[in-house]
């Protein structure tokens, strides 16, 4: 029984998404298929590679940002406060709408 190519797709993409890098990185895309949701946990589970785990995240408007950038802001285990954005993408075809979201972590100074 060969596997579903949309199921291999999604499966593809979603380990690209969460694989770590040997080259450090600031930005990470994000796909999500949860009724289109992007939540504070699954989020968590995405920074936990390069900041280490997360205890608390939280959204929060960007001022002075359009209006598809969303700044976020999390407490590490080790009271370390990491900030960023997550800029929201879309695509749009005939006969479809993708949309995607960009994480990048704000670099500590």
């Amino acid at each position: 029984m060969n596997a579903d190519p949309l199921a291999l797709r999604v499966a593809r993409r979603h380990q690209a998404a969460i694989l770590l890098r040997d080259v450090p990185t600031t930005k990470s895309r994000v796909e999500y298929s949860n009724a289109g949701t992007i939540s504070a946990v699954d989020l968590m589970n995405m920074l936990e590679g390069q900041v280490g785990y997360v205890v608390r995240l939280r959204f929060r408007p960007a001022p002075g940002e359009p209006s598809t950038t969303v700044a976020w802001e999390a407490v590490t285990e080790d009271g370390d406060v990491v900030t960023g954005k997550l800029v929201l993408h879309a695509a749009v075809t005939e006969g479809e709408v993708l949309s995607w979201a960009v994480l990048t972590v704000d670099q500590a100074p």
